[in-house]
């Protein structure tokens, strides 16, 4: 919103700052090394001090980016959180009764969608915020470094990103299907806890304790199922994504020593170029690290949608209190109502009918009750 713009702006600016950072770093340490290579002990000490004064600026500049960057993000997250909140349960509460019934708009589901799936959006948005520009600025200026350092090597070693991008994009996809897949099997087990607990008095009059925990136990093998697959399917890809960083590493330096055996560069030029590389695909792993956040928040929002995928209708805001004046605004998506449209039930219309005499009096006769377990 307009009034978190300064938050967003200034935490933007920290990450901008730090991702210049680490190819300042690249090119620092690949520079370092020949202050040990100077023919005299009084020029290596003179050297080892002005790198450490570089170094000490730069982890001071690190410490000021950082800081304004979680900071501000961090700020903006939680008013984040707070907005969807207050929202959700208001579109929650203007619902027909009816709207209510099933497993996923359970009690427990959507007091879930209150807690844990907004603390999740929020601590995603938290850490992918800053993340995201910072890792697209530190690989814009490596590229731009290594190119003016070497641009043969550079360009040979760029062949092997994409496919450190393709094992990124794998493991984003398959924390995501497992995310999806693991919510969609625990919300059975939640739905079948929130019933015992929530009708503890018949459980205990009628002695179901064990068979509660039964059909409790029965539903969790989804679950179960579900996140074998997932692990599974998650370390694959991570262990792709690793040897695809490990491999660009490998055709760096193969081919940096290949040039330079053959006088076609030097050893400071392959370093730099070398370091560079290796501080872009470091960037590329940093980004990958926020995809486990980003599927969690998918699946938050999917889960917030409270409705089964295939339905088709996505009811993003309601336009009034309910009634004729009831507005609501549909657009395709992915499936799922959002609780943000009008209840068709006027409940606060002064409009409706009322009846002319109405006596609040109840009065019971001939009840008797017992618990048979009593």
């Amino acid at each position: 919103t307009p009034r978190d713009l300064h938050y967003t702006f200034f935490s933007v600016l920290g990450s901008c700052a730090a991702g210049v950072q680490n190819p300042i770093f690249a090119l620092c340490i690949s520079s370092v090394i020949g202050a040990f290579y100077q023919p005299t002990p009084e020029l290596v000490r003179k050297e080892v001090r002005k790198w450490c004064g570089v170094f000490g600026a730069l982890s001071c500049a690190a410490l000021c980016s950082n800081s304004l960057a979680l900071g501000c993000s961090g700020a903006c997250a939680a008013r984040l959180a707070q907005r969807l909140r207050s929202t959700a349960l208001a579109g929650f509460l203007r619902q027909d009764v009816a709207w209510h019934d099933g497993e996923t708009r359970s009690a427990a589901a959507l007091a879930r969608v209150l807690s844990s799936d907004v603390g999740s959006i929020r601590d995603a948005v938290a850490e992918a915020a800053p993340a995201l520009p910072q890792a697209a600025v530190a690989l814009g200026v490596s590229v731009a470094l290594a190119l003016s350092a070497g641009w043969k090597m550079s360009l040979v070693v760029a062949a092997g990103l994409p496919a450190l991008l393709a094992a990124g994009a794998a493991q984003g996809a398959a924390a995501g299907s497992t995310s999806r897949s693991v919510a969609a099997a625990a919300a059975v087990p939640a739905s079948v806890a929130a019933q015992c607990l929530r009708g503890i008095e018949a459980v205990q009059a009628f002695g179901l304790e064990a068979d509660s925990a039964a059909a409790f136990e029965a539903t969790q093998q989804r679950v179960i199922g579900a996140a074998s697959r997932g692990a599974a399917f998650n370390a694959a890809a991570a262990a792709s994504a690793a040897f695809a960083q490990f491999a660009v590493f490998a055709l760096a330096f193969w081919y940096g020593g290949r040039g330079v055996s053959r006088g076609e560069m030097g050893l400071d030029a392959m370093m730099r170029v070398f370091f560079t590389v290796v501080l872009a695909a470091t960037s590329l792993v940093d980004a990958q690290a926020c995809l486990p956040s980003l599927a969690r928040v998918r699946g938050a929002a999917e889960r917030g949608a409270l409705a089964p995928p295939g339905d088709g209708i996505d009811v993003i805001e309601g336009g009034g209190s309910g009634g004729e004046g009831g507005k609501e605004k549909k657009e395709k998506g992915s499936g799922g109502v959002v609780a943000l449209a009008a209840s068709s039930v006027a409940s606060s219309s002064s409009s409706t009918a009322t009846p002319t005499s109405l006596s609040g009096a109840l009065a019971l006769a001939n009840v008797s009750f017992s618990y048979p377990s009593r």
